[in-house]
Parts: C-alpha cells; sequence; structure tokens
C-alpha cells in the first residue's frame, strides 16, 4: 500500500502531529530575545515597525501579526507566539508537498514531513516570539512558488505569490534576502535548457516569467533603502553585540562557524544525518541537483563575501531542503537496499527503521529534555505583571520608590513608565516615602537590581519584608526609614555644600534644570584633563551599630556623561554601590519638554541615538552603611571635560523596626 502524502488527510494528519508537538509549554513565561522583542515592539504602531528598524530582535513582521493577535485574544504568552506556533505548525505539512514537487515521490514528501514535525528548530522556534518560524514557512512557500514558475508563471496569482511570499521574508529578517537571491539563481538555471522553439520566442518567455523576480527584488530595494540608515546601525549593533558577548571579532568566515550553522540544521540529530543528505541530493534528477546547490550554497556565500556570517539560526531558511534531501537519502537507500537483497519487505524495513531509530527516537528522547527546561524561568509572566502594575497604582504613594530587575523585560514593559514617574518626581520634589522590590519569588530581594548585571549587593537579607504575592512575583518592603542626609537642592545652596572658590582646577556655573523650571543645575568645568573628586565641604560622622543602614543618593545628569555623584565613606567594610532601575531614569529633550525614554536593554552596545545631545537621566544609587565611626561625605567623581549635575540630594536610610 502506498502512501498517498498528497491527499488531505495525510496532510491533516502532519498537521495535527504538529501542532500536539508545538502547544506544551506554549504558555510558559517569556524570555531572553523574544522578551526583548515583547518589551520593544507589542503594541507599536505599523508605520513605526515598516519605516524604522530598531535592530536584530526587530522581526518586524512577527511583531505585526503578534500585536494583531494580542489585540484579537488578549495579551498572553500564547497570543504573542501564536503566529510562531502557526507558520511552524503549517511548515510541517508544506515541507511534505514541497518535498513530492522536488522528488517526485509521494514517499519522499511524507518523511520529510515528519522530520519536521520532530526537527528540534523548528519546534523551537514555533514556541518562540520570533520570526523564525515564519521564515521556514515563508521559505517553503517562496519555494512553491519558484518551482511553479519554472513552467508557467502566466498566472498572476503565482506572480503575487512569489513576490508577496519573498517581501514577507525579508521584512521578518533583512538577512533572508540571501535565500531569495539563491532561489532567483537557481530559477536561472533553466535558461540552460535546449528547446525547438524559436530562440526569440523562448526567450521572451522566460523574460516575462522573471517579472515576478523583478518586481519583488525592486520591493525590497525601496524597503532597504526607506531604512538604510537604521540597517546599518543594526550591522554595526550585532557586530558589537558578537564582539562583546560571543568573543568574535568579526563575522568573517571559519570552518567552526560553518560546521555550527549546519549541525544546528539537523539537531537534535548528529552529523551521519548528512550522509542521508549527500545519498539524497546525488540522488535528485537532472537539473535539481545544481538548482539546490544554488539555493543551498548561494545564501552562505553572500554572507560570507560581506563578512556577515550571522548565527546559525539565521540560516534557518535551509532547513526544509536539508530535510527534504534527508528523507531523498534514506528512500534512496532503501531502493539500493532493495536491489542488493532478494527479500520483499527490505525496502519498507529500512525506511521505518531509519526513521523510528535514527530520527523519531533522538527526538522524543530530546523533547522529554526540552519541555521541562521551558518552565524554569525566574521572570515574570504577563498576566502577573499586570497585576503587578495594578498593585503599584493601587497600593503605593507618589514618591515611594519601586525597585525591579532590568532583565525581566515583560515586568518592565507593564510598569517602567510607573516607576520611571515616581523616579522623577521623588527626584524634583526631594520627597522619598520608602523602597518596594518587587521580582520573581526564585531571586534574593537584594539580587533584584542586579539581575543581568555583574555586581556583589550591597543589600542585606534581614533588611527586608514581604509585604505581598503576586503569582510567582513577590513584593518585599525595604525595612528603613529615609532621613536627608543634608540641604538638597543643586543650587543656590551649593555655595554652603561645594566650595568651587578653593579649586582653581575648576570653573562652576549654572543652568536652568531640563527637569524643572525653577531651580538650576550646576555646570562644572575641568581645567585640565585629569580625573578630580570634588568633595562637599559639609561632612556627617555617624556612629552605627548592630543592623547596619544604607546611604541612597539621587541625583540627575545627561546620559552619555562619566562624571557622577555620590557618597564618600570611612570606616570599614566593602563600600561597592549598585544603581536602582538601571536605565529606567532616562529621558529625551523635546519642544522645551522633557519626556520619558524607554531604552533597549543592549543600551551599553547599541545607543539610544546617534546624537545623544538630548537626553538626560535620573539615577538612584544606594550602598550600605558601615558600623562604627565614619564620615560621611557628598563628591562628584569629575571624568568629563563638562559635567552636568542637577538635583543632588542623600538620604540616610536606617532599620525602622
Amino acid at each position: 500500500m502506498k502512501l498517498q502524502v498528497s491527499t488531505p488527510k495525510a496532510m491533516i494528519l502532519l498537521l495535527f502531529l504538529a501542532v500536539c508537538l508545538r502547544l506544551p509549554t506554549l504558555g510558559s513565561v517569556l524570555s531572553g530575545d523574544e522578551a526583548t522583542t515583547f518589551l520593544m515592539h507589542a503594541g507599536s504602531s505599523w508605520d513605526s515597525l515598516f519605516l524604522s528598524y530598531l535592530g536584530p530582535n526587530q522581526h518586524t513582521l512577527f511583531s505585526v501579526l503578534s500585536n494583531l493577535m494580542m489585540k484579537i485574544f488578549g495579551d498572553s504568552e500564547i497570543a504573542f507566539r501564536l503566529p510562531s506556533m502557526v507558520a511552524g505548525s503549517l511548515a510541517v505539512p508544506l515541507t511534505a508537498l514541497i518535498g513530492k514537487r522536488l522528488t517526485g515521490s509521494m514517499a519522499v514528501g511524507w518523511v520529510a514531513g515528519i522530520l519536521m514535525a520532530f526537527s528540534a528548530p523548528n519546534i523551537l522556534w514555533s514556541q518562540v516570539g520570533r520570526g523564525y518560524a515564519l521564515t521556514i514557512c515563508l521559505s517553503l512557500a517562496v519555494l512553491f512558488f519558484t518551482l511553479k514558475g519554472e513552467d508557467d508563471f502566466s498566472r498572476w496569482s503565482w506572480r503575487c505569490g512569489l513576490s508577496l511570499s519573498g517581501l514577507a521574508m525579508v521584512l521578518t529578517l533583512p538577512s533572508n534576502v540571501y535565500f531569495l537571491l539563491g532561489c532567483a539563481i537557481a530559477f536561472l538555471v533553466r535558461f540552460h535548457r535546449t528547446t525547438k522553439q524559436n530562440k526569440l520566442s523562448y526567450l521572451k518567455e522566460r523574460v516575462k516569467s522573471f517579472v515576478p523576480w523583478a518586481i519583488l527584488f525592486s520591493l525590497i530595494l525601496i524597503y532597504f533603502l526607506l531604512n538604510l540608515s537604521d540597517l546599518q546601525r543594526g550591522v554595526k549593533i550585532y557586530k558589537e553585540y558578537a564582539r562583546l558577548l560571543e568573543g568574535l571579532e568579526n563575522l568573517a568566515f571559519t570552518p567552526a562557524r560553518i560546521i555550527g550553522i549546519f549541525e544546528n540544521l539537523i539537531s537534535p540529530w548528529s552529523l551521519w544525518a548528512y550522509l542521508l543528505f549527500f545519498i539524497g541530493w546525488g540522488g535528485l534528477k537532472g537539473e535539481r541537483v545544481l538548482q539546490l546547490f544554488f539555493i543551498l550554497i548561494v545564501p552562505i556565500g553572500f554572507a560570507w563575501s560581506a563578512e556577515l556570517l550571522g548565527p546559525p539560526r539565521s540560516y534557518i531558511y535551509l532547513l526544509p531542503l536539508v530535510l527534504i534531501l534527508m528523507a531523498n537519502g534514506t528512500l534512496t537507500l532503501s531502493r539500493v537496499l532493495s536491489s542488493w537483497f532478494t527479500w520483499a519487505p527490505i525496502k519498507e524495513i529500512t525506511v521505518v527503521v531509519v526513521v523510528v531509530v535514527g530520527f523519531l527516537w533522538p527526538s522524543i528522547t530530546n523533547l522529554k529534555d526540552y519541555y521541562p527546561s521551558r518552565w524554569g524561568n525566574a521572570y515574570a509572566s504577563i498576566n502577573e505583571a499586570k497585576q503587578v502594575s495594578e498593585y503599584i497604582a493601587r497600593e503605593t504613594t507618589p514618591h515611594q520608590m519601586v525597585v525591579f530587575s532590568f532583565d525581566d523585560r515583560v515586568l518592565r514593559f507593564f510598569v517602567e513608565k510607573q516607576v520611571a514617574k515616581k523616579m522623577a518626581q521623588i527626584f524634583t520634589e526631594e520627597n522619598l516615602d520608602g523602597l518596594l522590590f518587587i521580582g520573581h519569588k526564585d531571586i534574593a530581594p537584594k539580587n533584584l537590581p542586579l539581575v543581568g548585571l555583574v555586581k556583589t549587593s550591597p543589600l542585606s537579607d534581614h533588611s527586608f519584608l514581604l509585604v505581598e504575592e503576586i503569582g510567582d512575583l513577590r513584593v518585599y518592603k525595604l525595612d528603613v526609614q529615609a532621613v536627608p542626609l543634608f540641604a538638597t537642592g543643586s543650587a543656590p545652596d551649593v555655595e554652603s555644600r561645594f566650595d568651587s572658590g578653593k579649586h582653581s582646577r575648576l570653573e562652576v556655573t549654572t543652568m536652568p534644570s531640563p527637569w524643572t523650571g525653577d531651580r538650576r543645575m550646576l555646570v562644572i568645568k575641568k581645567k585640565g584633563e585629569a580625573d578630580f573628586l570634588f568633595k562637599s565641604n559639609q561632612s556627617k560622622l555617624m556612629e552605627s551599630e548592630g543592623k547596619a543602614g544604607y546611604l541612597l543618593s539621587v541625583f540627575g545628569r545627561k546620559l552619555d556623561q562619566g562624571s557622577i555623584a555620590g557618597i564618600l565613606r570611612s570606616g570599614q567594610g566593602e563600600s561597592s554601590m549598585v544603581f536602582l532601575n538601571y536605565l529606567s531614569g532616562i529621558s529625551r529633550e523635546a519642544e522645551g519638554q522633557l519626556d520619558w525614554f524607554p531604552v533597549h536593554p543592549y543600551y551599553n552596545f547599541r545607543p539610544v541615538s546617534d546624537n545623544l545631545e538630548p537626553f538626560w537621566r535620573v539615577e538612584f544609587s544606594i550602598m550600605a552603611l558601615n558600623n562604627g565611626r565614619q564620615e560621611i561625605r557628598e563628591a562628584f567623581s569629575l571624568k568629563d571635560r563638562v559635567s552636568y549635575f542637577d538635583g543632588f540630594h542623600s538620604y540616610l536610610l536606617y532599620p525602622g523596626s
């Protein structure tokens, strides 16, 4: 009995299998780059997505579709990931159809579909809110219309299908253009055919058939030109990312990186699967061998020549072809063995053994570990983050500082604007009611400001009181009373706090504060290049015993300024200091007003803007108060030639109970 892979029942069966393998853990909390995509693009307008490109995490088409899903079904992890799940599931029957089309064998298509269903990369990207599952699905659509156009592109539906699916690939990931170039070259291979037709007539037909490609690349060119500066910046961002986090000085070709690409495509199987891949490639007929060579090699060749060999996942569009050739290799091997042996069932048994033992068993073993691993992330769910936002609005005062992990990007999406408003009010009105810390139950509250940063916390466990539980999130109160340390305000009382007249190396003036019109900020100019510690002439002697308190500083400065303000403290003990709500207090000056500005999580290697002049920041820093007798003094650590400071004030946080 022959398996009819092209029948609707077979397609439905493959689709059902795909959905069943991709539904578990679809509702797990967002983390990593998908959380970044949610943070930066959830709720973004269409024009901001299509007419700007913020960096490698944008995945424009995915964001458009996921935002649409969340508008229809409400905010949730499943709704956010739904475009990926649908695309990844549809890729399974589509792989079967393309496999049949490329090889002429329905059995090859069926095996290829099963391999795609159990493919680790496809399962992963089907459950992650990014554009890679869309890339896989759209690459199959491009292949389908390319194959249809080999013989006849007279149907406008096929022409439009190629143009739209190709453009959709580039809108998902700009680097997908390499795959389209490979497909276009493979399509051109058909020109070498000999024909009895009038050569001029034949050429005209071929030129007409290439019109959809011309339209496609014209649309891509327009999109690239509209976003040229953003795309160039995106390349720079990724290069810096690769240098800092992956230790890569460049993105040029290396054998190890090429091997990494092809290892990823056959996960969770081993490199032995490429034996079947090459057998399957050799088993193709006629021009298919050369066409698939171009489709598989050209994308890597273009990336190599441009020295932009991205991570293995950026070549995920090659996955369907690799699996189809592996399926073809399996069937080719079975035919060879059946010609060697007279035993009738050898052909079918070969296919079953290879598929079950070689592919399905490793896949099932991998899934046993994969599914549980998706539940272990110590981040907020979308529902929990929304409840926290409601809690902050309902239970906190305008001058109560709320501290959260900068690395928890879903929580940041829902609460950061509220928190930034509180930071600005505490800063401008010089009033602090207390501090709340919010984060996952598995993270010690003292470490919440440090998640994503490499530092040692100056806070102690006994300083916190649990005040609320919201799902897996916890709200803690820092058990202290806040008392101002010194007279507050940068001016006019700066003369009494900092005697600039004693320092011939400094010139201190003032200018209007960008935060509030009734105050002026300090402008401190160094007369030399060396760093300078500008100390306050006011100090306090303190005795502290038992439970240690803390020192909190609040000040405003330029975003790109290296100079900072803080507290000098004598005595024994660690002097580590950490910033609370790192990078949450940034504002941009425009048209005479200051508006809060959300900063990208990867700010350290992707500047907010090429022009940082209009950007300002409010910073809160905290350090432990030593036991015993100690002297406390405010100071400016001056690193820039010109430094700007506003609203510098400090608090003693002493134990409250």
